[in-house]
């Protein structure tokens, strides 16, 4: 894995070399541009949409089932933002559904197998009991004049 991680900027401009060559530079520099902000265009929504189901969620979320999906289409484009043709044609790949939710599960597994409240730590640290119920704290409120 880790071979592919340093290979993959080689790989990648061998085929924007070859993508030049074969319809020439202003073609490829406006696909390079396009595929980057598709891949911006997607991950601004997929952030909306996440911070949108989180904030239903009231605080109760179980971040496997909940995120999965949206952490793979954000995946596809952050893989889109990347010039070249592997990550793109990988990218291409996860937004097709049967895969994604196969790999929405599997960053589902990865992220969490237990819920996480608000308040609480994902490492078990200070604040982090599960078994101590949100306390909501009532008062009246007054709005004093600045002097």
């Amino acid at each position: 894995m880790r071979w592919f991680f340093l290979l993959l900027p080689f790989v990648e401009l061998l085929t924007l070399i070859w993508l030049f060559e074969q319809i020439g530079v202003f073609t490829s520099l406006a696909y390079v541009v396009v595929t980057l902000f598709l891949g911006l265009a997607i991950m601004n929504a997929q952030g909306l949409e996440i911070t949108a189901r989180l904030r239903s969620a009231q605080g109760q979320v179980v971040v496997g089932q909940l995120l999965g999906a949206e952490l793979a289409v954000g995946l596809a484009g952050f893989l889109l933002m990347i010039p070249g043709l592997l990550t793109d044609t990988l990218a291409l790949l996860v937004l097709i559904p049967p895969l994604r939710r196969r790999l929405g599960a599997l960053c589902g597994l990865l992220l969490s197998a237990r819920p996480v409240t608000r308040g609480s730590s994902a490492h078990g640290g200070a604040g982090a009991s599960a078994e101590r119920p949100v306390e909501t704290i009532e008062g009246e409120f007054q709005r004093l004049a600045d002097d």
